[in-house]
């Protein structure tokens, strides 16, 4: 009787190394496929003659690039595209960024065509 109880505890083992365990890791994507996943949520942005990429934003959640130039309708309906530079400023400190934050200000910044060079109007950006 023992005997039984040992092989079928061998048998279920075994099924399960089988056929349980390879089937857990069936599911995940290969390294192929994981990349294959990451090209299909980066956009496949136009680039111009000076290297810069253009194109809309901002992004579906999870898009981990933007283009150079963002496209854009500025003052007067004129539609172009800005760089995305202009739009996200830097810091050197916490302290600088938080004067920014806290300074009311209105910017008006160039928009281009898309060859990124031939500024074609502005767009305003205001804060408070």
């Amino acid at each position: 009787m023992q005997m039984k109880k040992k092989s079928l505890a061998g048998l279920l083992l075994a099924l399960f190394l089988i056929v349980i365990v390879p089937s857990a890791f069936a599911s995940k994507p290969s390294g192929v496929e994981f990349i294959d996943l990451i090209k299909e949520k980066v956009p496949n942005y136009e680039v111009n003659d000076q290297g810069q990429t253009y194109g809309q934003g901002p992004f579906e959640p999870g898009v981990s690039q933007e283009p150079d130039l963002i496209k854009v309708v500025g003052d007067n309906g004129v539609k172009g595209y800005v760089k995305s530079s202009d739009l996200n400023p830097s810091f050197n400190s916490p302290e600088e960024a938080l004067k920014y934050q806290n300074t009311p200000k209105s910017n008006k910044i160039p928009i281009y065509k898309s060859d990124g060079k031939t500024i074609i109007g502005e767009f305003s950006m205001t804060s408070h």
